[in-house]
């Protein structure tokens, strides 16, 4: 017996952790009438779902955006969470070349003159320290729920952060096992096969961080660090209980997906072309 969807979804979009490749994914999977998102006006977006009527909120089937965890306690009925996360010297780093290339992004001209130290020490996003922490914790600003806080973080934060993810994210992602993760959600809430290509990938150019750069994004996100640690063991939990057929579906998946990302290559080389003649 297939696995039944719960009425409501809360997709939490962790920054660099392969959030806006998932966001495609997900809004292939419902109509818009059924999804609230949570766009660039993150504050507003936020303010906005908390004030609208149950009833209307009722008939959503899918949240999604950057936002700190709790929201779904607005949606009427059950609700499950659902997140990516990443290890945290991989994401901190992606963020960081992200924001220093990006001439779009307001934070551009406050990060692009840092070098990587002085980006962590910092930290304009609040992300670069315990980012995953703050978000999943439930940390607010003042007592707007959802809007990520900008306090300091303490122990209390990664404690609140293991326990909504033990209960409000059963079947975590990792962004390290993105098709696995893909899968594991697609049997749970019986989804159309989810090809994707990747999206917002950084442009800046990486270079491996020498080991002072590594241990000092140790050193800034020690709670991520356990955090990524639990969400791992849960991950692996995950996959040791699905059936044989899992892993024959996982390859065939990668395949099709494959051929997916190649065809539309394909087809913008040749729209490009067309339009270029």
């Amino acid at each position: 017996m297939k696995n039944l969807p719960p009425k409501h979804i809360v997709f939490l979009h962790i920054p660099k952790a392969g959030g806006t490749t998932l966001r495609d994914v997900l809004q292939r999977q419902y109509s818009q009438e059924e999804i609230f998102e949570v766009g660039e006006d993150i504050n507003g977006d936020i303010k906005r779902f908390r004030a609208t009527p149950a009833k209307l909120l009722y008939r959503k089937r899918l949240l999604i955006g950057h936002m700190s965890h709790g929201l779904g306690r607005f949606f009427p009925g059950t609700t499950i969470c659902l997140t990516m996360l990443r290890h945290p010297v991989a994401r901190v780093y992606s963020e960081y070349r992200f924001l220093s290339s990006n001439q779009f992004h307001p934070l551009y001209p406050i990060v692009a003159p840092l070098n990587y130290h002085q980006y962590l020490e910092v930290d304009p996003t609040r992300q670069a320290g315990n980012g995953q922490t703050r978000l999943l914790s439930g940390s607010t600003y003042g007592d707007q729920t959802g809007v990520p806080g900008i306090e300091p973080l303490h122990q209390a934060h990664l404690t609140r952060a293991l326990d909504h993810l033990k209960r409000h994210y059963p079947i975590v992602g990792l962004l390290e096992w993105f098709d696995e993760s893909l899968m594991l959600w697609c049997g749970q809430f019986n989804w159309r096969y989810p090809l994707y290509e990747k999206k917002n990938i950084t442009k800046r150019a990486s270079r491996p961080l020498d080991d002072s750069e590594i241990e000092h994004t140790l050193e800034k996100n020690q709670f991520d660090v356990a955090l990524y640690k639990q969400a791992v063991i849960q991950f692996e939990e995950n996959l040791k209980k699905q059936p044989q057929s899992f892993q024959r579906k996982l390859t065939a998946f990668k395949l099709l997906n494959k051929s997916y990302q190649k065809t539309k290559l394909y087809g913008r080389a040749v729209k490009q072309k067309m339009m270029a003649s």
